[in-house]
């Protein structure tokens, strides 16, 4: 077969955007018979032709491309599909590693640029299309729908023969949780039962815990959902024709520490099979350790376990005899996993008093249930934290100043914060979004740890709690050494905040020259041709794609500008869309409207940030544009959802010279018992704040227009409004401005009076 012909048409049908039938030639190929390159160019068509929730087809490219790694080392294409599968499977983490050495191979390539910034947004706060207490609830929905078919099927199949079946329809239920779950299943002679095994890893053990509590109270009726292999001494297994028991395996034990043993064992059986499949053999035994000692216990106290090809010359026992032993040695064997991951473990630091140090290198002391993902942090290693991402559950920790705490009354009243700061979290968060996981103190800050099952309920709750402290910031940094830091309150602008930070109004990141906003669609199909060719007819803009081409997303560079068009098959999340739908006074039909959309449409302008207002009209002419699709319903952007015909005839302004400010800006009003209000939402995106006009008595209309008058005004001449200043068209009319904490807005913002000064 001439590959090199058939590569060459595959580019050809990609540029197309026939991936069906670049899928259809390359599948032909036996296995045997691919090449690196032809796995590479099938792993492209995958990717391409799945829609954002297809992870089935994002994982087979990657299980394409994996093979190859060592192939295609330092390659661009190689590393960017890799990266760009895992970041529509929502691991950001391992997709930033691979954009990072795509972006080495192809120094500033703008695309690779673009998703690198993403990913280090979403791994330093990241928000999940469905959060892990979300794919729970998924997860057991599905399975009190399809229990009663899977028992009847273990009901009927007397001959074992449909084992595969039952696990493959099991295992996709529990996919809606977990993107890698190990598991097994079986009959007790009264119940069903599934138990979820953590496989040694404490980490994942946290999550089966939490996911077990959560069973409905319905499936109880007739299943045992159980956490980690349940001991039974008198177990075996049978293995390639081979039965293997507990009476067939010698141990030695021998403490580690305190409380932790090391295990030697030795089986002959097994000597046959130990030299042609070490790992095998490994597998088996410590399996046959979990089911006679019982999982969790294994994990508590087994510190090492080594497989000998020879006996020992002194005494051993029976594996079947280990139970007794450990307890005979003062060990407390129990099945119960919410218990063992009660254990904390105390630890000690040379704390690095630097206050530009890396957060936690101040560490004096502190106590954890999980020490893997404090070991984690401090030797940069992110296995654990990309283990949990996968699944939509974060760890991390809030940090907070303790300098003042100890001018008051020394470390009681360190420790007293801490304590009600704990209490107060798992009060207002729950169970279901929280579960604490230890804490420090150090030179400098304090840290509460913990695993969020919801982070973004638990970040809005920590950041009412400490809004109502006098404490003066207040920052969360996931487990994540390099990540960014969310700033929860910060009256001081203090350093230590990383570049990364979001703003005390608002968790999602608002930034001066930011531009990001979305298209409400009541259907997940878009005409990206329309859209290029409305783009070039109504603006004059041609947008001219580099690298590979998808049919849901439209990049290309402009006048040192980057413009990112992408369509994701599902709504804005969370509700958001819809909430912020009640800010659009002069469109009634706005919630309506907004909560039937299906997917949407984002669109970002990233570039120089001193460029904010050329940056600002390109936005609006993208948004514009996506607004003549066929689906469009509605326009996202500055805290509401604008009508899109509304939004197309402010964005015509620009044809005449003039700013789309309403586009911009969301010009907020409101009425109170002292008069009418009204306010600024978008100032941020220029670098000013937010103004407000309150307690008036005028008009609507032309208190409106005030407002947009100053508002135009500071944007087009980029005006900076202090503090005690005034602002006017002549000597008659001026208006005093007063900075101070926001009244219809979080945050500080300028007080602009109404009526003119008289002086």
């Amino acid at each position: 077969m001439d590959f090199k012909m058939l590569l060459e048409k595959c580019q050809i049908w990609n540029e197309d955007g026939n991936y069906a039938k670049i899928i259809e030639e390359l599948e032909k190929i036996p296995y045997e018979n691919r090449t690196p390159e032809t796995d590479s160019e099938l792993a492209r068509a995958y990717a391409n032709i799945a829609e954002p929730s297809d992870r089935e087809l994002f994982k087979k490219a990657i299980d394409l491309l994996v093979p190859h790694e060592e192939y295609f080392e330092g390659d661009h294409c190689w590393n960017f599909r890799m990266a760009y599968a895992y970041y529509y499977l929502e691991q950001e983490g391992l997709a930033l590693r691979y954009f990072e050495k795509a972006l080495e191979a192809r120094p500033g390539d703008e695309d690779t640029k673009l998703f690198i910034n993403d990913c280090k947004k979403c791994i330093a706060f990241p928000r999940f299309t469905m959060s892990f207490r979300e794919r729970t609830q998924a997860a057991w929905n599905r399975f009190v729908e399809e229990e009663e078919e899977i028992r009847h099927i273990m009901d009927e199949d007397k001959n074992h023969e449909r084992g595969e079946e039952i696990i493959d329809k099991c295992e996709d239920i529990l996919n809606i949780a977990f993107d890698n779950i190990a598991f097994e299943m079986g009959y007790n002679g009264e119940k069903y039962e599934i138990i979820l095994t953590p496989e040694g890893d404490k980490v994942k053990l946290f999550e089966l815990v939490y996911f077990a509590n959560h069973v409905p109270e319905s499936i109880l009726d007739n299943w045992n959902i159980l956490v980690g292999r349940q001991a039974n001494e008198n177990i075996g297994l049978r293995i390639d024709d081979l039965d293997i028991s507990g009476e067939d395996v010698e141990v030695w034990v021998e403490k580690a520490d305190k409380e932790m043993f090391n295990l030697s064992v030795y089986c002959e059986k097994l000597l046959p099979l130990i030299d042609e499949d070490e790992n095998k053999v490994w597998w088996i035994l410590t399996t046959l350790t979990d089911q006679i000692l019982g999982e969790i216990s294994h994990m508590r106290y087994i510190y090492s376990f080594d497989v000998l090809k020879a006996k020992r010359d002194d005494e051993s026992i029976k594996l079947s005899k280990l139970p007794e032993k450990l307890e005979e040695m003062g060990s407390e064997l129990s099945n119960d996993a919410e218990n063992y991951l009660e254990l904390y473990t105390g630890y000690e630091m040379n704390p690095n008093d630097d206050p530009d140090a890396d957060l936690r290198f101040d560490i004096i002391a502190g106590s954890s249930c999980c020490l893997a993902l404090i070991n984690g942090y401090f030797n940069d290693d992110d296995f654990y934290m990309d283990e949990l991402h996968a699944d939509g559950v974060v760890a991390g920790f809030i940090c907070y100043p303790i300098d003042t705490l100890r001018e008051e009354e020394g470390s009681e009243k360190i420790f007293a914060f801490r304590d009600k700061l704990e209490e107060s979290l798992k009060e207002e968060c729950g169970d279901d979004a929280f579960k604490f996981i230890g804490g420090a103190t150090g030179v400098n800050c304090g840290y509460i740890d913990f695993i969020a099952w919801d982070l973004k309920t638990v970040l809005y709750i920590a950041k009412d709690i400490f809004d109502e402290s006098d404490i003066p910031w207040a920052t969360f940094h996931t487990f994540r050494r390099t990540a960014g830091t969310i700033s929860l309150k910060n009256e001081e602008n203090d350093d230590k905040i990383d570049d990364l930070e979001y703003s005390d109004m608002d968790l999602e990141g608002e930034e001066k020259g930011h531009f990001l906003g979305f298209v409400l669609m009541s259907e997940g199909i878009w005409d990206k041709q329309q859209f290029i060719c409305d783009l070039k007819e109504k603006w004059d803009i041609v947008a001219e794609e580099d690298g590979d081409k998808r049919d849901d997303s439209l990049v290309f560079e402009i006048d040192n500008m980057i413009a990112a068009v992408s369509l994701f098959q599902y709504p804005i999340p969370e509700g958001e869309a819809e909430i912020n739908a009640e800010n659009n006074y002069m469109w009634p039909e706005a919630v309506e409207v907004t909560k039937e959309h299906k997917a949407h449409i984002m669109i970002a302008v990233l570039g120089n940030e001193e460029n904010t207002i050329e940056k600002g009209k390109l936005f609006t002419k993208l948004a514009a544009t996506c607004c003549n699709q066929k689906y469009a319903t509605g326009v996202y952007t500055s805290g509401v959802v604008f009508e899109p015909a509304f939004y197309e005839n402010v964005a015509d302004v620009m044809k005449e010279g003039e700013l789309p400010i309403y586009n911009w800006i969301w010009f907020g009003m409101y009425k109170n018992e002292n008069g009418l209000n009204a306010y600024t939402y978008g100032m941020y995106l220029f670098g000013k704040d937010e103004m407000e006009v309150l307690n008036v008595e005028a008009d609507p209309e032309e208190l409106r227009d005030f407002l947009v008058g100053i508002t135009y005004y500071v944007i087009e001449g980029d005006v900076e409004l202090q503090d005690g200043e005034t602002i006017g068209c002549s000597e008659e009319d001026i208006h005093k401005i007063e900075r101070s904490e926001g009244v219809s807005i979080p945050g500080m913002t300028l007080k602009i009076s109404y009526e003119a000064e008289e002086y």
